[in-house]
């Protein structure tokens, strides 16, 4: 990781795509290209309406194809697991990609999720939000209810963590685009929970403040950039090849 005077030096930035399939690419082309150079990248992004699913999800079991269908929700999937999101407008999706070595977790799925969950609980309190929780699973509550969920992937010498923040999501799209249960039925599909937003969140605040609190726990300059030409002609490049295809979304293998 680059170095400014014996201090660790990484960069931040909100990249504006509405477009699921580039934004996933793009999360991944930044793990790609940080396995070489060795920098620490805090991303913020969102979409228009989108399901999510995770690496090895059954699309059968997470997502009402008929109203996402009729009502423009597109399908997607991550190269990371967890369970299934609904993201819009209204949803900000925070992106890490490190060096595995800067978090003193390995490659710990569940230790790394943690240490970036409470990051973001972090930055609200900050902002004096009160009653907000966080469970066993790294999601993140507002009196009783949803609002943030995680998931992380790795490679041999980097991690991409990526969480979501409800703002002001439209939750009727949300709740009509999911398949709900209330308990999981196979090994990897999601357990319905209550969801909410975060509402009237100051969100250049909350970004100043994660920012900082990303600082402060790291020891790290962040300083404020865009993708790089590579990591853009890479994302199209994935998006058009994996992230949009029906083989990658719907018929891939699942491990």
């Amino acid at each position: 990781m680059r170095k400014l005077k014996n201090q660790l030096v990484g960069r931040v930035m909100t990249f504006d795509s509405d477009d699921i399939y580039f934004n996933l690419a793009l999360e991944d082309a930044i793990l790609r290209h940080s396995y070489f150079e060795q920098f620490m990248t805090l991303m913020f992004w969102r979409s228009s309406d989108a399901v999510v699913v995770g690496r090895g999800q059954l699309i059968e079991d997470e997502v009402d194809l008929v109203y996402c269908n009729e009502n423009g929700v597109k399908i997607a999937r991550r190269i990371s697991g967890g369970g299934t999101v609904f993201t819009d407008m209204g949803n900000f999706n925070i992106c890490v990609v490190s060096p595995i070595f800067i978090t003193g977790f390995g490659n710990d799925v569940s230790k790394t999720c943690r240490l970036f969950t409470k990051l973001l609980m972090k930055s609200l309190n900050k902002l004096r939000i009160p009653d907000i929780d966080c469970d066993v699973n790294n999601s993140l509550f507002y009196n009783g209810k949803k609002f943030s969920g995680s998931a992380a992937y790795f490679s041999s010498k980097t991690l991409l963590h990526h969480a979501t923040l409800l703002v002001s999501t439209n939750l009727t799209n949300l709740e009509k685009s999911l398949i709900h249960r209330s308990g999981a039925t196979r090994r990897r599909s999601s357990k319905y929970v209550s969801t909410t937003n975060l509402d009237g969140l100051n969100v250049d605040k909350w970004k100043s403040t994660l920012i900082d609190s990303f600082k402060e726990r790291f020891n790290i300059i962040l300083k404020p950039d865009k993708p790089s030409i590579s990591e853009l002609s890479l994302a199209k490049e994935l998006r058009n090849s994996m992230y949009s295809t029906q083989k990658w979304i719907l018929n891939r293998e699942r491990s």
